[in-house]
């Protein structure tokens, strides 16, 4: 009984140690700063190509997601998800990739008139 009483000191550590990859962060940002000073890079492009791959980041990742909902709405061209609708299940991998990223770009960018296929 007297271990158990640990358990949730246990678990704050846990927690805790968790709380130490936000120094990797920290140490990229270092990291960057001392490249922007190295080779004498403006502080706004290196804020926009922050930007930039911080928005291809999340494209993947909503792609990623997008892909996973298509393909796990069950199989076949009626009851299928758009995957099996557009005939995207035995294509290759990379269309796979870029029929999902299309979708999240022209979503995450548009108001999503005009692409009503």
């Amino acid at each position: 009984m007297g271990k158990l009483g640990r358990l949730p000191k246990m678990i704050r550590f846990a927690k805790a140690a968790r709380l130490l990859k936000l120094l990797r962060v920290y140490k990229l940002h270092e990291f960057i700063m001392n490249v922007e000073i190295q080779f004498n890079v403006h502080h706004g492009i290196s804020r926009m190509v922050k930007i930039v791959i911080l928005i291809l980041l999340i494209t993947h990742l909503v792609a990623c997601f997008w892909f996973l909902i298509g393909f796990s709405g069950g199989e076949g061209e009626i009851n299928g998800g758009w995957v099996y609708r557009y005939f995207l299940d035995k294509s290759p991998i990379p269309h796979q990739y870029t029929a999902s990223m299309y979708w999240a770009f022209s979503t995450l960018t548009t108001v999503g008139y005009g692409d009503s296929k």
